[in-house]
């Protein structure tokens, strides 16, 4: 990929103001692809839970049933990203630093913390 097809980070969107025609486009095209995203990430969901439905091998069931949780999992974080997106079109102008800190905080159930170690040890 060269130089200019590359998408520009976020803080080189980032603007004082409304958001300009360029900066809105690139948005609705992150939209977009977001919206295929949680599409395939739907329909693979429905794939893993109906075979974990008609596995005859228990490992494979469970096997199913943890790539189920994984991909709801995703799902939840592309959906929380679809609406991030969503409501940044709709306003039309970028949030103060306050307000995209909290949009852009991570889901506290994935990120490390002191108890990462006896999560991991005791997740199932």
């Amino acid at each position: 990929m060269n130089e200019q097809q590359q998408n520009p980070p976020i803080g080189a969107l980032r603007s004082d103001d409304r958001l300009t025609p360029k900066q809105a486009e690139h948005l609705e095209g992150q939209l977009l692809a977001c919206k295929v995203l949680l599409r395939a990430c739907q329909d693979a969901i429905f794939d893993f839970s109906l075979s974990s439905t008609y596995s005859t091998d228990s490992r494979e069931e469970r096997l199913n049933e943890t790539a189920t949780l994984v991909l709801s999992n995703v799902l939840h974080s592309w959906r929380e990203a679809g609406a991030f997106l969503k409501d940044l079109l709709v306003l039309q102008v970028w949030p103060d630093e306050v307000t995209l800190a909290r949009w852009m905080q991570a889901d506290s159930s994935l990120t490390p913390t002191a108890n990462a170690a006896y999560r991991r040890k005791n997740w199932m």
